[in-house]
């Protein structure tokens, strides 16, 4: 609703998105250090609050650090990457035991685990959504084009009587 009224009738300013995504990180630095107490209703209110401002701002002021080439091929693969992922890492599971016997940091050992999976699901996604989500919704399109055709010439009494 709001995007719409917003955005389609008239340009976004970029003060406005700067507004709304400064907003946005104030109420989840607020609400991630427990400033926020339940404030008008409980925290776990907020969070779909607060990255829907994330998302209007972004629409807003878009930030290339966060918005650009790469980030879209992501979005355009997500669906591939929430599929695969479950695999990779159940298969990727004795390499994660392994560097979590390292001796470094742990946020370090939990960031490597991230890259590593990454670049293994990352292409993997990629030729499963050219492989099959493509060609799958393109099949999926065809059959409901030829429902509505069937569908559209019974409405209109050119069915083939049997």
């Amino acid at each position: 609703f709001f995007y719409k009224k917003f955005v389609t009738n008239k340009p976004p300013s970029k003060s406005t998105g700067f507004f709304i995504l400064s907003l946005a990180l104030f109420l989840f630095s607020s609400l991630t250090s427990g400033k926020m107490n339940d404030i008008i209703f409980p925290n776990y209110y907020w969070q779909p609050v607060i990255f829907s401002f994330f998302i209007l701002g972004f629409a807003f002021y878009p930030i290339s650090i966060l918005i650009n080439k790469s980030t879209q091929f992501i979005g355009k693969i997500s669906y591939s990457i929430y599929l695969n992922h479950p695999t990779v890492i159940f298969l990727m599971k004795p390499v994660y035991e392994r560097i979590y016997d390292w001796p470094i940091n742990l946020t370090i050992r939990y960031l490597l685990c991230v890259v590593i999976t990454s670049v293994i699901l990352v292409p993997i996604s990629f030729m499963t959504y050219r492989l099959i989500e493509v060609p799958g919704g393109k099949l999926g399109k065809k059959i409901l084009d030829k429902r509505k055709a069937h569908i559209n010439g019974k409405q209109l009494g050119f069915s083939k009587i049997h």
